[in-house]
């Protein structure tokens, strides 16, 4: 990542860059610098000839221990999680770009393939290798069971190394600035491998280059609140090595040809451990004799299960909204179940059949402070949904020939002969400007808009006083020739052409007209005709779901 075609500074909105590795320039370790001079003037009596020399010890620091729980950004699959993980590998995000590399555990010479200090290993639950379990118990004092089979030590019990009685530890080297009381005082997760899971489970120095990598992603484009995605957007991510325990396959299919399911899998346990001191043993030394088990350092953990694959299809999953298990037609979902009413009164068919076309009566307090109902319809549609926009709402600014509704009160509809709102599409608008304004890019952009708005006007006010052309210049004229002539007009004051644009443009087509505009109204459009009911009596009337059925209240509330 450092050849001249790659400044790892641009980056496009939307796009996302990978790279194999992001080396620091001095890794975690002890350094020394040695400063020398040497004074050997020429012409001088008596000779001189003098040397100085200095030292300098310092360290870079970085985890090796324990990891700030901030460093680790996301795992996947998540933590406790069940579902259909067994298609893919696990991986850990880790907030800190440089992490995986902070630490040159094999020695390499040639920064660019420089293999990571830490693994991703996972481990089925009650699973076996070679007859002995991959996951022990730990060998700690006191050590009380738990879901990740860790156990939690001070830093100070490897130091001095105590292999021995079959368990072999990490052999680390003690930095200069590690002090009793400090390694006494950190604490430090462990877990207990068997030798025949070491040799089996831990990749290889070569396969651990390609199980980490560096990604950067442009942070102004996701969600802050939701997403988390902060700072400048650079990433490390470590991947296991293994595919999760898959749940056992499942007997039988349903007459429809569809998986009858079948039981989870095994819960499968990941752990981000470091590989420090145990390097010579993945580069063909072998376990020293009489190790039964191999201790390592667990930085993360998580677990989850798999669940098996229903083998289903989109298009299987909507059919099965229309057919049971047996392949029976059923009524299809997205509608109360709400038995035809007794007789032909028009209202009680009329509530019947909103009902059917995927309505639901709610609570509804107008802005007046009166409260009754109004029918609510989700994007979830039973039956096809008749075109909704108003005559008076169509543009030819707009790409799809219409304008969106300016706030959700626009979006209301009335039906005028039964007194009821229709609030479906009033509150989807609400909706949708709530996750506008809840996201924070998205609220930043608007108010930076705002702000070059009025920034704008000010700065047209302005110029209105100073240029000639201005004073006359009506804003809600659309003319292409007074538009034209200002433009000319305007050239040796405009600030930048963008700004003539706007003022000669956008200004005049969206500013100007909203500032001459009526109030927004609701619009005139009643609730969709039912061809098959009889029509509606001409003189309004309370819809009898709120004065002759309290059964019906009762059920779907008021």
């Amino acid at each position: 990542m450092t050849t001249p075609i790659d400044d790892c500074a641009k980056l496009d909105v939307g796009d996302i860059r990978f790279y194999d590795n992001y080396v620091p320039t001095l890794g975690a370790g002890d350094y020394l610098i040695n400063v020398t001079q040497e004074v050997k003037p020429v012409n001088t009596s008596p000779a001189i000839d003098d040397c100085y020399a200095v030292s300098q010890a310092f360290s870079v620091q970085g985890p090796r221990y324990t990891l700030p729980p901030e460093d680790v950004f996301s795992v996947f699959p998540p933590d406790n999680a069940v579902g259909v993980f067994h298609q893919f590998l696990p991986h850990v995000v880790l907030a800190q770009r440089e992490l995986p590399w902070e630490r040159n555990v094999f020695k390499d010479q040639d920064s660019t393939q420089q293999r990571p200090w830490l693994a991703l290993l996972l481990f089925a639950e009650g699973e076996q290798i070679d007859g002995q379990p991959a996951l022990l118990p730990p060998q700690v004092a006191n050590w009380q069971p738990n879901r990740s089979m860790s156990a939690t030590i001070t830093a100070a019990s490897f130091f001095p190394n105590p292999s021995g009685n079959g368990i072999l530890w990490p052999d680390l080297v003690q930095e200069w600035y590690e002090t009793g009381d400090l390694l006494q005082n950190t604490r430090c997760t462990v877990i207990d491998v068997s030798s025949q899971a070491f040799a089996t489970l831990i990749p290889s120095p070569d396969d651990l280059r390609y199980l980490a990598h560096v990604r950067r992603v442009d942070p102004s484009a996701k969600d802050n609140d939701v997403l988390k995605v902060t700072g400048d957007g650079w990433y490390s991510v470590l991947v296991g090595s293994r595919l999760p325990d898959a749940p056992p396959a499942s007997s039988g299919q349903s007459s429809n040809g569809q998986s009858s399911g079948g039981k989870p899998g095994r819960r499968n346990i990941a752990h981000l451990v470091s590989l420090e001191g145990l390097t010579q043993y993945l580069t063909g030394t072998p376990l020293p004799a009489g190790t039964t088990r191999v201790r390592l350092i667990s930085f993360k953990s998580w677990s989850f299960t798999c669940l098996p694959d229903q083998g289903e299809s989109f298009s299987q999953l909507k059919n099965g909204l229309l057919t049971d298990a047996q392949g029976q037609p059923k009524q299809t979902a997205f509608t109360l179940p709400v038995d035809p009413p007794l007789g032909e009164d028009p209202d009680l068919l009329y509530a019947y059949q909103a009902i059917q076309n995927g309505y639901v009566p709610l609570r509804y307090d107008t802005r007046l402070g009166e409260q009754t109902f109004a029918w609510y319809r989700g994007p979830f549609s039973p039956v096809p949904v008749a075109s909704f926009i108003a005559a008076e709402h169509q543009g030819k600014a707009d790409p799809s020939g219409w304008k969106p509704f300016g706030t959700a009160s626009a979006a209301m509809i009335y039906d005028k002969v039964y007194g009821v709102f229709d609030a479906s599409y009033g509150v989807a608008w609400e909706t949708g400007r709530l996750l506008a304004l809840a996201n924070g890019v998205i609220g930043q952009d608007l108010l930076d808009w705002q702000r070059r708005g009025h920034a704008l006007i000010d700065l047209l006010l302005e110029r209105k006083s100073q240029v000639a052309a201005l004073k006359s210049f009506d804003p809600a004229n659309p003319d292409p020739s007074t538009e034209q002539s200002l433009l000319q007009q305007l050239q040796p004051y405009a600030v930048t052409g963008d700004f003539m644009t706007y003022l000669i443009s956008q200004f005049s087509e969206e500013i100007a007209p909203k500032l001459y505009a009526p109030a927004p109204t609701p619009p005139d459009q009643p609730l969709p005709a039912y061809p098959d009911l009889p029509s509606p009596r001409p003189a309004p009337r309370r819809s009898p779901i709120c004065s002759r059925t309290p059964t019906f209240r009762r059920r779907f509330g008021r």
